[in-house]
């Protein structure tokens, strides 16, 4: 247990914060809204990236189904990753539009 609360302040110092600093800027200019034929879309948020998540957990559970144990781990790596994207995304959207988006998903 102490190990585990020594490694978590350093996975946020060196894993989380530097990914919070790279992607926060490059995602914080994909548009959240497009206009198509006079209506406005919502296409990109947190809660949407949250949806790919648990649509992706099918796969990774078929992968380990099928003991296509590669494909599972990159598809679990994946996930972990899209986590910490959908917070970003949050986050900077947040900065931007104001508090808008639902907190429960």
């Amino acid at each position: 247990e102490q190990l585990l609360m020594w490694m978590l302040p350093a996975y946020d110092k060196y894993v989380y914060t530097p990914m919070c600093v790279t992607l926060g800027p490059h995602l914080a200019k994909v548009p959240r809204c497009v206009t198509w034929q006079g209506e406005k879309y919502t296409i990109f948020t947190a809660n949407i990236v949250s949806c790919g998540r648990a649509c992706l957990a099918v796969f990774v559970a078929c992968a380990l189904k099928f003991q296509w144990n590669l494909a599972a781990g990159v598809l679990a790596l994946f996930h972990d990753f899209l986590d910490h994207v959908d917070g970003i995304i949050a986050r900077e959207q947040r900065r931007v539009y104001g508090d808008i988006d639902d907190k429960i998903l």
